[in-house]
């Protein structure tokens, strides 16, 4: 949410982007219907959804007799989510310091 809020300059706006978000990852995290019936590009973007790896990562844990380390493929979600939303996070803040500057010169 606060990552959208960096780059969505309206507070409605990104919270109804939020929630939709959430909406989609819960669709999509594979907790409603299994995720091999995507088209493979869905699947692609899915990975990109941040409740995915949890959802991914507890029913494997749950369902299955698992280790820590076999847990690895939701780990490596983590970490390209984690990189997608501080590139968000750093164009927002980028946005943000442009934009007060251009108010400082006017």
């Amino acid at each position: 949410a606060m990552a959208l809020a960096s780059i969505i300059p309206n507070k409605l706006t990104s919270m109804q982007v939020t929630v939709v978000a959430g909406m989609l990852s819960m669709m999509g995290s594979g907790i409603t219907w299994p995720t091999s019936m995507f088209p493979y590009w869905m699947q692609k973007v899915v990975d990109y959804i941040p409740f995915t790896p949890f959802a991914r990562s507890f029913q494997s844990f749950l369902h299955y007799q698992m280790k820590l380390e076999e847990l690895s493929f939701a780990f490596d979600l983590y970490m390209k989510e984690g990189i997608l939303f501080a590139a968000l996070i750093a164009i927002g803040l980028l946005r943000m310091l442009i934009s007060a500057r251009k108010k400082e010169a006017a």
